[in-house]
């Protein structure tokens, strides 16, 4: 059987040619370049989202280990003494940053001394404040768990939203007064 015969001529039963000419292998080429150039110009923009999307959930996880804490009585340090809560500490002048810290005092805020673990965001990755709010301190009381938010020091409020963004892209976390603590 000569199979040489049967694979040279490109052409098919009417003789007409079965292959391919060099305008639609180019055209084919840079469809495939286009294509992949889409892609790597908008990798960068979905590799962005993806970070803050990924801070976000940090800091619902780093918010869920405070409740953790106050819920299973975790000591802080070598303390003796179960403080009053765990909870998150949001400054928007170190806004690059978050506190886990235990209420040592039983002031329902963050003071001084009792940080227990400080948060350094991804690079390029901010706490907005929302509107004027300088500071969130959101803190889990056991047993019911209790959740106190309060705004600049002394305000007491429902709900914290905190916006982490890039510039370009933005993440919402909010926490409530039930301890729900979601990202939007």
């Amino acid at each position: 059987m000569d199979y040489n015969k049967k694979a040279l001529p490109l052409s098919n039963k009417n003789g007409n040619s079965t292959g391919f000419t060099l305008l639609e292998l180019l055209t084919s080429i840079f469809i495939i370049m286009l294509l992949s150039v889409i892609f790597v110009i908008d990798y960068r923009n979905i590799s962005q989202k993806n970070e803050v999307s990924i801070s976000a959930q940090k800091l619902i996880s780093d918010a869920r280990l405070a409740q953790n804490q106050a819920l299973g009585l975790a000591k802080f340090g070598s303390s003796p003494t179960t403080p009053k809560g765990w909870g998150v500490y949001i400054d928007t002048a170190n806004n690059d940053q978050y506190i886990i810290f235990a209420d040592l005092n039983s002031n329902n805020i963050y003071d001084n001394l009792e940080e227990s673990k400080i948060i350094i965001l991804t690079k390029g990755i901010t706490i907005s404040p929302p509107g004027a709010v300088s500071r969130y301190d959101i803190l889990f009381i056991p047993p019911n768990p209790d959740t106190v938010i309060t705004q600049d020091l002394f305000t007491p409020v429902t709900s914290a939203t905190i916006k982490l963004t890039d510039g370009v892209n933005a993440k919402d976390v909010i926490v409530n007064s039930f301890g729900l603590v979601e990202a939007q």
